[in-house]
C-alpha cells in the first residue's frame, strides 16, 4: 500500500473511532489495496489495525465492527459500524423511544 493510501485508510478508521460509523468507497478502497476485489487479508488488515488503533487510545478491547449491507441503494460504499466502547454509548434505533 503506498504511503498516502495507508494515511488514507487511517484518517478512515478515525471517523469509524470518533463517528461510530464510516463509508469508504468501493474504488478508493481498491485503489488503497491495488486489488480489483477485496480478500480476506484487505478485511483482515482493516480488522488489524482497527484492534491496533483501539489498544493506542487504551482500550484493552477493540469494540466489534459490522458491515451494514442492503439492497444495494448504497453499492459504491463499504459501510463499517462499530459496536459501543462503553456504557453510555448505545445503539437505539431512530423508531424506538429514546
Amino acid at each position: 500500500m503506498l504511503q498516502h493510501h495507508d494515511t488514507d485508510l487511517d484518517r478512515a478508521l478515525d471517523r469509524l473511532y470518533l463517528d461510530g460509523a464510516v463509508s469508504i468507497p468501493w474504488d478508493h478502497l481498491y485503489i488503497w489495496f491495488n486489488v480489483d476485489r477485496l480478500s480476506k487479508g484487505a478485511y483482515r488488515e482493516i480488522k488489524q489495525r482497527w484492534e491496533k488503533r483501539c489498544t493506542y487510545y487504551g482500550y484493552k478491547k477493540a469494540p466489534a465492527l459490522s458491515i451494514l449491507q442492503g439492497n444495494n441503494s448504497y453499492p459504491y460504499l463499504l459501510r463499517i459500524i462499530r459496536e459501543p466502547f462503553q456504557p453510555g454509548e448505545d445503539l437505539v434505533r431512530l423508531d424506538s423511544e429514546i
